[in-house]
C-alpha cells in the first residue's frame, strides 16, 4: 500500500497543483504504522528529476525520517551544486537534517 501511495503522491505532485488530495495522501504516508516504509521509499525521491518532488520529500522526511537520514542529507548537501537544483533546495536539505538531528 505504501508503494502505491508514494506513486500516487509523486504523480499528483508533478501533474496537479498541490491540493487537499495531496495533503490526504501525505497524511496517510505519515501514519505511524507506515512511517518506516514511507521513509525508505522517500529516500529514493531525493534523486527525482522533479524539483517539486525533491522539495516536498524533504518536508515529509521531517515527519517520518530518522537520525539515519541526517547522514544522507549531509552527504547530499556536500555535493557540488547541480544545474537542476531548485532555489532554496540546499537550505531545505540542511533544515531537514537539523530538524531530524533535534529529534523531529
Amino acid at each position: 500500500m505504501t508503494d502505491y501511495l508514494v506513486l500516487a503522491w509523486r504523480n499528483r505532485l508533478t501533474n496537479v497543483a498541490p491540493d487537499m488530495c495531496l495533503s490526504l495522501i501525505e497524511d496517510l504516508l505519515c501514519q505511524p504504522e507506515r512511517a518506516t516504509k514511507t521513509a525508505e521509499r522517500l529516500r529514493h525521491e531525493l534523486a527525482s528529476p522533479s524539483k517539486a518532488v525533491r522539495l516536498r520529500t524533504l518536508k515529509l522526511l521531517e515527519r517520518v525520517g530518522s537520525l539515519d537520514d541526517v547522514t544522507l542529507l549531509m552527504d547530499l548537501a556536500s555535493l557540488p551544486k547541480m544545474r537542476d537544483e531548485a532555489r532554496g533546495e540546499r537550505k531545505a536539505i540542511l533544515e531537514t537534517a537539523a530538524t531530524l538531528a533535534r529529534g523531529g
